[in-house]
């Protein structure tokens, strides 16, 4: 795990030094979020009830949670990692603060989401190796304990790369669709990133009415 500084108060998480940013944080801003993808995949919120849950697999620079905090400062929120390295870097380094509903829990994403006892509101996938998904987390086996770890009337938002071999992107689409009744995908404008948002329920809103509630 690597921490670059990348100007204007931006900190990046990196696998090894010439790794690509796997999370860009701006110290001084929870509202900040640098990289495209991470808004879009909020786009998922507007797929489920007011969240007062959420789970995050694969914490990263923490980005994403301290985001979910600033704006629901009541909800629960787990952020699990596999990697121990990772979470002393966002919590030493990129400002990540854990409390009473916020805590990091260091373990496989899959083992936590197959254990959960209390289904979330809203579930973000975004564990990321050096280059790709982690394989035991886009099984159909995986995505249907995503599904029973996700209330009746959540969401599931998934972030994965469009280039994708490892399992390639098309197997992974093809399994989110088979294990869930609503299914979406959002390109990410000048990136490789597609976001998934997945429900246990089915919503026909269409793309175009999904994207203005989103913004």
């Amino acid at each position: 795990v690597v921490i670059t500084d990348e100007g204007n108060n931006l900190r990046a998480l990196r696998f090894g030094r010439d790794g690509v940013r796997q999370s860009l944080v701006k110290l001084d801003d929870p509202e900040h979020l640098a990289l495209a993808y991470t808004s879009v995949a909020l786009t998922g919120l507007t797929l489920c009830a007011e969240p007062k849950r959420f789970l995050v697999i694969g914490l990263g620079g923490g980005s994403l949670p301290r985001f979910l905090r600033h704006h629901y400062p009541d909800a629960t929120i787990d952020a699990v990692d596999i990697n121990p390295e990772v979470a002393v870097a966002a919590i030493t380094q990129l400002g990540f603060r854990e409390d009473a509903a916020m805590r990091i829990h260091i373990t496989d994403g899959r083992k936590c989401v197959e254990n959960v006892r209390e289904p979330d509101d809203a579930v973000f996938l975004d564990a990321y190796g050096a280059d790709s998904v982690p394989l035991h987390l886009t099984t159909r086996e995986f995505m249907d304990a995503v599904r029973r770890a996700t209330r009746a009337d959540g969401v599931v938002v998934g972030n994965v790369w469009h280039n994708s071999s490892r399992p390639p992107y098309a197997a992974i689409v093809s399994t989110y669709r088979a294990s869930f009744d609503t299914f979406y995908v959002l390109r990410v404008r000048g990136t490789g990133n597609r976001i998934l948002l997945a429900a246990p329920h089915r919503n026909n809103v269409e793309p175009d009415a999904l994207i203005r509630k989103g913004r």
